[in-house]
């Protein structure tokens, strides 16, 4: 997983056997021509492709910056959510799950004992052992991770 910025157009490194989810958290969106194919990328929209594929990307509105989720997809399935906390929302994680804080305000508490404020892009991993659940306002990249069985 990683927060990139991105400010030229080009050619994505390939990853074979990995999946990629990749959002636009900042930014006007981005053209992507994934093995031949031309799509439009909004903001928030997270978008799912195999690793391995021939990848290109132009800005023409500037500018983005993403998050990645690359997984080996032989393993893990992987998703990601795009959450929007409404004054004040609640967001508890299960133990497969971690929350970023995308913007916004927003703390984490786990357990009876722990809290924490959270700054912007600071991440959250859910607990087995204790509740975990983030409040606040504002937006939260909700990443899930499950072990495929086999």
């Amino acid at each position: 997983m990683s927060i990139t910025d991105v400010d030229a157009q080009g050619e994505f490194s390939a990853f074979p056997g990995l999946t990629r989810i990749l959002t636009i958290i900042r930014g006007e969106g981005m053209s992507l021509t994934i093995d031949g194919t031309e799509q439009w990328l909004d903001s928030y929209r997270p978008l799912r492709f195999d690793g391995s594929a021939t990848t290109s990307a132009t800005l023409p509105r500037g500018p983005i910056r993403n998050l990645n989720l690359m997984f080996r997809s032989s393993r893990l399935n992987g998703e990601v959510e795009l959450r929007n906390l409404i004054g004040p929302g609640q967001l508890t994680l299960g133990q497969s799950q971690l929350a970023i804080l995308l913007q916004g305000a927003a703390q984490v508490t786990a357990g009876h004992d722990g809290h924490a404020v959270l700054s912007e892009f600071d991440s959250v991993i859910g607990n087995q052992s204790a509740s975990t659940t983030v409040t606040g306002s504002g937006m939260l990249a909700v990443i899930t991770l499950t072990r495929i069985e086999g």
